[in-house]
């Protein structure tokens, strides 16, 4: 049998970015959208502890990292924040405690939701879970996704669980009165 170290392709430890998404309700100003990111600002700085950050960037009205960013929203009502640690804070503590700490951040009023994710080493990667559901209905669906949602609240270890309601943009329909328009030329 042989015997060597063992090799992790993308190893966890040393993250020194982390990502926070919010979401205002919707019809929110971008204005609004970046007095929250000032907020959350402030927050993050308190829980973390402003020796330990190397930078902290605020965007509203957009939470896009990049191309093939699946979790990416954009809109006047959405924001995201990037967290920088310092090179000895990232040593000092492992990720998981960092996300404790970031996720421990009351939501602020005004927000609709509050995410936080380690940018971790390695190829981009999505949701852990990703379900979509469809229907002409919009009672019957909004149930069905509650009663889902409140199941999933109470399992051990789901953090940041988000319904991602997807509206058409508002639709004018004109319908032609084909003998009235004909007989008026």
């Amino acid at each position: 049998m042989s015997k060597g170290n063992k090799f992790i392709l993308f190893p966890p430890e040393q993250v020194e970015i982390y990502v926070g998404r919010f979401e205002l309700e919707r019809g929110a100003t971008v204005e609004q959208s970046d007095l929250q990111s000032e907020g959350l600002e402030q927050a993050i700085r308190k829980v973390m502890g402003a020796e330990e950050i190397k930078a902290i960037v605020g965007r509203a009205g957009s939470s896009n990292m990049g191309p093939g960013d699946v979790k990416a929203k954009t809109g006047t009502n959405v924001g995201m924040m990037l967290l920088y640690l310092t090179t000895e804070a990232a040593n000092k503590y492992e990720y998981t405690e960092v996300l404790n700490r970031l996720r421990s951040i009351p939501k602020p009023n005004g927000l609709k939701s509050l995410t936080f994710e380690a940018q971790v080493n390695g190829p981009p990667v999505g949701f852990p879970i990703q379900v979509t559901f469809r229907s002409n209905d919009v009672k019957q669906l909004d149930q069905v996704v509650k009663t889902i949602e409140a199941k999933l609240k109470g399992v051990e270890g789901v953090y940041d669980l988000s319904v991602d309601d997807v509206f058409g943009e508002d639709e004018v329909q004109i319908l032609v009165d084909e003998v009235k328009a004909a007989r008026l030329g």
